[in-house]
């Protein structure tokens, strides 16, 4: 309770003390979800977005790490998928490229295609990011414009924004298509003004 009144007031190092202090002591004490109302897992990934918010960004992928290493793909599925988001994004900020490449295959195996999600935007927003930095142009742009498409028919309008944001990047550094690109950025703006952001 201390660390999410904490969390509450952006008080973000003193919640991820209080977080760790709970994991230290996760072991001695009898029933310690009943107490934390989470699992080890969840208290891991809560510690993991402290510990990102006050850039200890090694801090938070070694958190989260701990954290997809308790989540079996077989029966928790779906916060695997949200461990490998956010994994993705801590492995990229360290600069570790092949294990964010991993974490991005991954979340797409456990995405289903159909029906369209805001999820399946944004593991195909991912893939098209991982594309890029294997230079394979091409497949970026594709999996840009079906992860715009996926989000579409999903009436998903942050993650509209944030396909649109990597379409623009690629068409305009890759294709030399500056004009589509900045349609597209000018796009993104708009909806997320009108959705509190991306």
């Amino acid at each position: 309770q201390a660390a999410e009144r904490a969390t509450e007031a952006f008080a973000f190092a003193e919640a991820l003390g209080q977080l760790e202090r709970a994991l230290e002591l996760w072991d001695r004490v009898a029933e310690p979800g009943s107490l934390t109302s989470r699992d080890r897992a969840g208290l891991l990934l809560d510690a993991a977005r402290c510990a990102a918010a006050i850039a200890e960004s090694d801090r938070a992928r070694d958190l989260a790490r701990m954290a997809l290493a308790l989540l079996p793909p077989a029966t928790r599925r779906d916060e695997r998928i949200g461990a490998l988001l956010e994994l993705y994004w801590y492995e990229m900020f360290a600069g570790n490229h092949s294990v964010q490449r991993d974490m991005a295959y991954e979340a797409a195996t456990l995405v289903p295609a159909d029906p369209a999600t805001a999820l399946r935007a944004t593991v195909l927003t991912n893939l098209s990011m991982v594309a890029e930095m294997d230079g394979r142009e091409v497949d970026a742009r594709t999996l840009a414009e079906e992860a715009l498409h996926v989000a579409r028919r999903a009436g998903a309008r942050r993650e509209e924004a944030a396909a649109s944001i990597r379409l623009a990047k690629v068409v305009g550094a890759s294709f030399c298509e500056p004009e589509a690109a900045g349609a597209l950025v000018v796009r993104a703006f708009e909806i997320a003004g009108e959705h509190g952001g991306f």
